[in-house]
């Protein structure tokens, strides 16, 4: 009796374990380490899943088990999880149970769902969630596998941005412009008023003072045009240069009214921001019966804007030339009094070869403004404290080139833009940009490069002190032929000695 019963005992322990009904003399020992060694594993395992694992044990809906992550997407303990209420906790996963049953009939049948749990801190988090229905002998379970798609959805808000919206000015673009007025076309009030802007000189802008500087006055034009949007407005960047604002439920006497506030802000801003000029044409259209056609809209009113374009070019352009002007003086590219010092050497040098008086005046233009394309080079690369690189130096010859486009741009410098743009030709062809060669360069340009280099050299730089002019006088000589026109450099000496800059003897 007693052997049978240990029997019964050794049976029971080893169905217990799993270790089988005929193993009742073996040692259980290592056998069970091994087990509970599998189960850490297998928990350890699930805990290192980054996606959330609810167990909930049916028909009562207890969850009786929960991995790391799931613990991290709830912000609850693994012992508050236990203790909770599941309709309360998480009722969009009780109402799923509610659905998939709660029986082993139910077992196999499978729910997705995205929902939002509000931790108890208050912040949300975005889940997708899966639950199955598993029998287990006979108990019934329900696993609720949470993937925190957040991420996700950021990236999706992202991208949905993206489409439609203008990544530089923040507006809305030309694609949600034309759903919207799409969606609206029929239920419009009327009438609606299409405004249309372009910046003017914008190419201008990019050409001389860089994409930065044309970026600026993009964003400025949609922070004024966001400062007159109402509530049921669409403003909209559709081109490069080019915004719409539509207002409906606006008349004639609306439109006319938004225009000049709009350009009584330009002003304003100009008299503000003396170093960014802005400039802009605008024009209107106006809707009085349905359904509302953007394309119609757009058309009128970009032809206003054209109009309106050619009456103001002259003045944009005289605009953005006086604030390359203010730009140049104010960043004061070499040193201080080298313009003045250039027009008074330039206007000797000039004199003595017999120019006539208006010619004289040009020059002195000239030397003032010879470098004003230096205000579309970066300040890294004109106030380097030091030799520039190839690289650099590629890029800091690419100011003639600017200089020259904006005096095309300016009455009052065309007339020496080709002077600009050749006023670093070297009398044997190796200048730029164009390699001129001898006589075939302005004479205009040989003063200049002659006076220019003087200057540069018997001036302090922040790399080195100024020279001596006898020095800088030997410098010019050995360059004679080279860079400068030799003739030219012996009248300068004689200048320079006329002057007192130059003893007899130094010459």
């Amino acid at each position: 009796m007693q052997q049978s019963s240990e029997r019964g005992a050794g049976f029971v322990r080893d169905k217990l374990i799993g270790l089988g009904e005929n193993s009742i003399r073996k040692n259980y020992y290592p056998e069970l380490q091994k087990r509970i060694g599998e189960l850490e594993t297998f928990r350890n395992l699930l805990d290192k899943v980054t996606d959330g694992i609810l167990m909930i044990q049916l028909p009562n809906s207890r969850i009786v088990d929960a991995n790391e992550a799931a613990c991290r997407m709830l912000g609850l303990s693994r012992e508050l999880l236990f203790s909770a209420n599941l309709p309360q906790l998480f009722p969009p996963v009780e109402a799923a149970l509610q659905q998939l049953g709660r029986t082993a009939e139910a077992a196999g049948r499978r729910q997705d769902f995205s929902t939002e749990f509000r931790r108890v801190d208050g912040s949300r988090v975005p889940l997708d969630v899966a639950i199955d229905i598993a029998a287990l002998g006979e108990k019934i379970f329900a696993v609720a596998i949470l993937r925190d798609i957040s991420e996700r959805k950021r990236t999706n808000a992202m991208l949905q941005h993206a489409s439609t919206h203008d990544s530089l000015t923040g507006l809305y673009n030309r694609t949600y412009l034309e759903y919207e007025f799409q969606r609206r076309r029929d239920s419009m009030p009327l009438p609606c008023v299409l405004i249309a802007c372009d910046i003017d000189g914008l190419q201008m802008t990019n050409e001389t003072l860089g994409h930065t500087a044309g970026d600026q006055r993009l964003i400025m034009t949609g922070v004024l045009l966001s400062e007159r949007v109402k509530s049921g407005d669409i403003l909209a960047r559709v081109g490069g240069d080019e915004f719409v604002l539509v207002r409906p439920g606006a008349d004639q006497a609306q439109a006319e009214r938004l225009c000049r506030e709009l350009r009584t802000s330009v002003e304003q801003f100009n008299q503000e921001n003396r170093d960014l000029f802005l400039s802009l044409s605008v024009g209107y259209a106006i809707a009085d019966k349905q359904p509302v056609e953007l394309s119609g809209l757009m058309r009128d009113a970009d032809n206003m804007v054209r109009r309106e374009k050619l009456l103001r070019s002259q003045s944009t352009r005289s605009g953005l030339v006086n604030t390359m002007m203010t730009l140049l003086e104010a960043r004061d590219f070499i040193t201080e009094g080298h313009a003045e010092r250039l027009e008074m050497l330039v206007g000797s040098l000039a004199e003595r070869l017999d120019f006539p008086s208006n010619q004289l005046d040009a020059m002195r233009l000239f030397a003032k403004f010879h470098d004003i394309g230096k205000v579309g080079i970066s300040d890294a690369i004109l106030f380097k404290p030091g030799p520039l690189n190839e690289e650099e130096r590629t890029e800091m010859r690419r100011h003639s080139e600017i200089g020259y486009r904006i005096a095309l741009a300016s009455s009052d410098l065309v007339y020496i833009a080709e002077w600009i743009l050749r006023h670093h030709e070297w009398w044997d062809g190796s200048g730029y940009p164009i390699g001129l060669v001898g006589e075939a360069i302005p004479v205009e340009c040989r003063i200049l490069s002659i006076v220019d280099a003087f200057d540069a050299m018997t001036s302090d730089r922040p790399y080195r002190k100024a020279m001596p002019t006898a020095q800088a006088v030997q410098e010019l000589r050995k360059f004679g032929g080279i860079q400068f026109d030799p003739d030219l450099l012996e009248i300068f000496c004689e200048v320079l000695q006329q002057q007192g800059l130059l003893t007899e003897g130094e010459i």
